[in-house]
This record gives structure tokens, sequence and C-alpha cells, in this order.
């Protein structure tokens, strides 16, 4: 449900030249992450909150720079 979502509400985020693109790149991370995911779920206790938490605060950094789209 989330894809989908995240699919649909892409052409109101990001111009409309550049969904692709954008959609692109974000499935890249996303899958990047989730192959990486079990991996960082087997360090020790302080590190996989650790990187939880610093990728939270760079999303949230990039997500105040997008602006809603201009069609």
């Amino acid at each position: 449900m989330t894809v989908c979502a995240c699919y649909v509400s892409t052409p109101f985020i990001f111009p409309l030249r550049l969904c692709g693109t954008a959609f692109g790149i974000c499935n890249l991370f996303a899958r990047f992450i989730a192959i990486s995911a079990p991996y960082i779920a087997e360090l020790t206790v302080p590190v996989p909150m650790s990187i939880f938490s610093i990728l939270v605060l760079i999303s949230v950094f990039v997500a105040l720079f997008v602006s809603k789209s201009e069609n």
C-alpha cells in the first residue's frame, strides 16, 4: 500500500518532467536499504538505531527542500 501511495503522490510532489527519474531514484535507494537491512540488524545494539536515526534526519532535511509541483 505504501508503494502505491508513493506512486500516486509522486506527480504531486515533483515536476512532471522529473517524475519518472525521481521515482526511480527513490526506488533505487529503497531497494538498497531493504537489501542491507538484515546486515544492519545483526550489528551490535546501538548501531542499528543510530543508522536509523541518521537516515531519518537526512530524509527530514531533504524533505524540507521539496516543493509542491507547479503543473
